[in-house]
């Protein structure tokens, strides 16, 4: 999982500091929490994907590539969890 979730919080990021947007700036223009930035950021959503969508939206990224990556990154949350059963 942490790959993508890593991938997926980087490219968040990168994006905000594009923009030069604070996490709170973009915790108020998705209506996020600024500590659910902060653990998109760190790839630690684990359960945030409609945070992750918005705050996608509100920085214009393309929406498929982050649900690309949060599909991926929950099917291996998902393998890892039956591995340990």
């Amino acid at each position: 999982m942490a790959l993508d979730a890593d991938r997926l919080g980087e490219m968040v990021r990168a994006r905000r500091d594009q923009l030069g947007w604070s996490q709170e700036r973009l915790a108020q223009a998705s209506g996020a929490s600024q500590s659910t930035v902060d653990r998109i950021e760190k790839g630690q959503f684990k359960r945030t994907p409609e945070h992750l969508i918005r705050i996608a939206a509100a920085m214009g990224l393309h929406v498929g590539t982050v649900k690309s990556h949060l599909h991926r990154a929950l099917a291996a949350v998902r393998k890892a969890m039956e591995r340990k059963r």
